[in-house]
């Protein structure tokens, strides 16, 4: 049985989000169609997070995916500290260098998962890959989206570190 979890109204039309309990799968339905974004993000998905994406179908009106549930909890549950904010902050940096020149686009801390199991960071919501923009407007809208989503205090004390400093400098290795 499918339950409604989402539902975003974009200029394309409706995508829906919904979650299958028993299968433990999500399916995004959207109700209009892109093929060359079809065909564009089974590749991508198939490329950089093989297994997440478990099907797909189009007709003449509608696109659907279904991916499997990623086992987390959102990142801001967990993320309250200068260490784990550093930890989320090379993860990203990670992917985006991992799948560059396509990118999340949308790194929202609800986007991001943490598992305690795995003590890792996963991302989710991958109908927001894009590709286009340059690592520094990846960069610069990636701490638009951690500073809006773990709060201006957080980001604030994290920022002025030494390990913050060397990581916006460039001086990462990931």
């Amino acid at each position: 049985m499918l339950e409604l979890v989402k539902e975003v109204q974009s200029e394309h039309g409706v995508r829906k989000t919904y979650y299958n309990k028993d299968k433990k799968v999500f399916v995004k339905v959207f109700d209009w169609v892109n093929d060359e974004f079809y065909r564009s993000h089974i590749k991508i998905m198939e490329k950089y997070y093989r297994g997440v994406l478990v099907d797909h179908k189009k007709d003449d009106s509608s696109m659907q995916f279904t991916y499997i549930k990623i086992k987390g909890v959102n990142s801001k549950t967990v993320v309250n500290n200068n260490e784990m904010l550093t930890k989320l902050y090379y993860f990203v940096l990670k992917e985006l260098n991992r799948t560059w020149p396509y990118y999340h686009s949308d790194w929202a801390v609800s986007n991001i998962l943490y598992n305690e199991v795995t003590d890792k960071f996963y991302l989710i919501d991958w109908t927001t890959i894009e590709k286009g923009a340059s690592k520094a407007e990846c960069l610069s809208k990636i701490n638009r989206d951690l500073r809006e989503g773990f709060g201006e205090k957080l980001w604030a004390n994290w920022i002025v570190t030494d390990e913050a400093t060397k990581i916006m400098r460039g001086e990462y290795l990931v």
